[in-house]
């Protein structure tokens, strides 16, 4: 009878561990892929042009990134990330970090949008007067 008990107190305590690991493993994955598609850029200002420079992730080793600037209206402008995989390359989809440089002629209290891949993604500008 003592040893039927031990038994299913085992097997309640390892269900309970397994539901918490997967209900918190999951929780924190969550955040942890919101703050990664934020994308950090900092804006160094002057006399009306924006030299704009960051970090993005693409989904692999062989994807490139080609990233442009567009106007929207007088006050905004969006910063347009592309990938694209380079055919005939096997690789590990894992996220690798690529550097970007853009320029960008608006003023100085221009709002910035940031499209990855035809999708909003918020941005993070800090900005520095030269």
């Amino acid at each position: 009878m003592e040893a039927m008990r031990t038994f299913w107190f085992i097997v309640i305590v390892a269900v309970v561990a397994f539901l918490a690991y997967v209900f918190f493993g999951s929780a924190l994955e969550a955040i942890a892929q919101e703050e990664a598609s934020v994308v950090t850029v900092q804006d160094q200002i002057s006399a009306g042009t924006h030299e704009l420079s960051g970090q993005v992730f693409v989904p692999s080793e062989c994807h490139d990134l080609t990233v442009r600037v567009k106007d929207i209206d007088a006050a905004t402008t969006a910063l347009i990330f592309e990938t694209w995989k380079q055919p005939y390359r096997e690789c590990v989809q894992e996220p690798v970090p690529r550097v970007f440089r853009a320029v960008a002629f608006a003023p100085v209290d221009v709002v910035f949008k940031g499209i990855y891949d035809g999708e909003l993604v918020p941005l993070e500008i800090i900005t520095k007067l030269k």
